[in-house]
């Protein structure tokens, strides 16, 4: 429904229960889409205050999301929290995706992009 509310060339999607938000997330992934026409999508990667290690993401991400890009999707096997909730795209290639409901759709979006 975002894309059917909005008309923009860069679409940002935040989860709403971020502990300690800041502008710098949508700056930061939009950043790359300004930067570079070729950049179509754009993941957050951050450390998660959660007591994890810098560099991983929880446990679902560690012990299914991850070992699954692994195994089926190699080349997606660089981003480190699959699972977050903040990314950014642009229009059109959003508009060619199908927005899967519900908590696979991050991980949708990487498959299918």
């Amino acid at each position: 429904r975002s894309l059917l509310a909005t008309d923009s060339e860069l679409i940002c999607f935040v989860d709403a229960d971020l502990k300690d938000f800041r502008s710098a997330f949508v700056t930061g992934i939009l950043g790359p889409l300004l930067a570079e026409r070729d950049v179509h999508l754009v993941k957050a990667m951050y450390d998660r205050p959660l007591g994890s290690e810098p560099g991983q993401g929880g446990r679902v991400t560690e012990l299914m999301a991850r070992p699954l890009l692994n195994m089926h999707w190699p080349r997606l096997s660089g981003f480190v929290q699959p699972l977050g909730g903040e990314y950014a795209g642009r229009r059109s290639l959003l508009e060619q995706l199908p927005f899967p409901v519900g908590y696979g759709v991050e991980l949708g979006l990487l498959v299918d992009a």
